[in-house]
């Protein structure tokens, strides 16, 4: 369970996200919808870990996380995060790649996670390209397998189908209902639009101005 009590985020004269509350359920699909400069980006990186609230506490698993002056690192969190943008390491190839989260785990098992992971978001066959070699939306289906290779309890994406055109889009909403329907995973996704919000999340939080103004069924 994610939970954010009256959660604050302020750069310097701009309070981005302004006294959010709301609390996300064990393996749960949640939409965050909102404009450009709604604050829904700043709570997905409160989320992680990635920014340190002004004000209020983030709790997972009823544990407190974040606070001012305490966060604990994301590697620490149980997360996976997809960017808008892949930020694949470009000397590295699809595998080695995705293969970056598992070094803690014993070397056949690392291969046999890996091999799974390429299969489920069908990346086997370009497992040897480099980063330089990928169509946008094979880059960010590389991302993607990056981001569960470790088997996350929770799946942060950040606006993950910029700049992509429509079949890659489609093939990419597909891609990550099946993902999520497959799995125990948790799923917060952050966009601008409706059409996605609707399409993966049965709940959704919408924002503006640094504030959630309206929850419900998609």
């Amino acid at each position: 369970m994610i939970e954010l009590r009256a959660v604050t985020r302020r750069f310097r004269d701009t309070v981005a996200v302004d006294g959010v509350s709301f609390t996300l359920a064990e393996a749960s699909t949640v939409a965050i919808l909102g404009p450009s400069g709604s604050g829904k980006t700043t709570v997905l990186r409160l989320i992680a870990g990635l920014e340190e609230p002004d004000e209020g506490e983030l709790l997972i698993g009823g544990e407190v996380v974040s606070r001012p002056g305490l966060v604990v690192p994301p590697h620490m969190r149980g997360m996976g995060f997809v960017f808008q943008q892949p930020a694949l390491w470009p000397h590295m190839t699809v595998a080695r790649n995705v293969a970056f989260g598992l070094g803690d785990l014993p070397r056949t098992q690392a291969r046999e996670r890996l091999a799974e992971v390429l299969a489920q978001t069908a990346l086997t066959d370009l497992r040897d390209r480099l980063p330089a070699q990928l169509s946008g939306g094979q880059a960010r289906r590389v991302a993607l397998a990056r981001a569960l290779a470790p088997r996350p309890a929770w799946l942060l994406m950040d606006e993950p189908l910029t700049n992509l055109d429509g079949e890659s889009r489609s093939q990419m909403l597909a891609l990550i209902e099946q993902i999520v329907a497959g799995s125990e995973t948790g799923l917060v996704y952050v966009t601008h639009d409706e059409s996605e919000a609707a399409r993966l999340a049965p709940r959704v939080l919408r924002m503006d101005a640094g504030h959630v103004t309206e929850e419900g069924a998609s």
